[in-house]
């Protein structure tokens, strides 16, 4: 079972003693923004999108920061892109529906607003399909909201050591900053390792391979 929060905040205090539980919670909460800006992967999850018959394009939802695999029921699509299927598919777009197959591709693509900003993501078919049902996407996910003392940090995480040096790092700049480098290089080790072990684990996932031997030592 994975760390809380409260668990993290709690070894970070056998280092910085004077460290409060509220403030301990915010440090992690920091730690965590960090982690996933530096680890896409780290919060991983899927979304459900339902099919309509003879529709190509569906909107994504908007924290999803990255996909990584899509499927129709049990078969996985292969990606691939518009700049592709104007190549090797002339008229892609009036092409007939066809039943999803393993040979039924995604592609990604953006809605841009006024001022050229991107309104929204969206994930194509390449055919349309002929029958309704599900689309799982799955991939990287936006943090939504604040950590809690009770809140686990996430399942895919092995152990909690880069959350326990980046909380421990944030409170010695606070509390002793001149020992502050070194709990800072502690949390850039510990986050490395972390990184290659999400990214190793990623890449099984995402060619459906069976994740095995994959060991992240404590």
């Amino acid at each position: 079972m994975a760390d809380t929060v409260n668990q993290i905040v709690a070894e970070a205090q056998k280092v910085a003693r004077s460290l409060t539980s509220a403030r301990g919670i915010e440090l992690v909460n920091q730690v965590h923004s960090i982690l996933l800006s530096e680890i896409p992967h780290l919060k991983r999850g899927s979304v459900n999108i339902s099919l309509v018959i003879g529709q190509q394009d569906y909107d994504l939802d908007e924290n999803i920061l990255q996909v990584d695999a899509v499927y129709v029921g049990t078969i996985q699509l292969s990606e691939t892109t518009i700049e592709d299927l104007n190549k090797k598919a002339k008229g892609w777009r009036g092409a007939a529906n066809e039943a999803v197959s393993e040979g039924t591709q995604y592609f990604l693509s953006s809605v841009v607003g006024s001022g050229d900003v991107i309104s929204k993501n969206q994930i194509g078919l390449y055919k349309k399909p002929t029958a309704t049902g599900t689309m799982t996407v799955h991939g990287s996910l936006r943090q939504t909201g604040a950590l809690i003392g009770t809140n686990q940090i996430p399942a895919v995480v092995p152990h909690s050591r880069a959350y326990i040096e980046g909380t421990t790092w944030l409170a010695a700049r606070e509390l002793f900053p001149q020992a502050s480098a070194a709990y800072y290089q502690l949390f850039l080790s510990e986050m490395d390792r972390l990184k290659r072990y999400i990214e190793t684990k990623n890449e099984l996932l995402k060619d459906n391979k069976p994740f095995r031997n994959i060991r992240m030592e404590p």
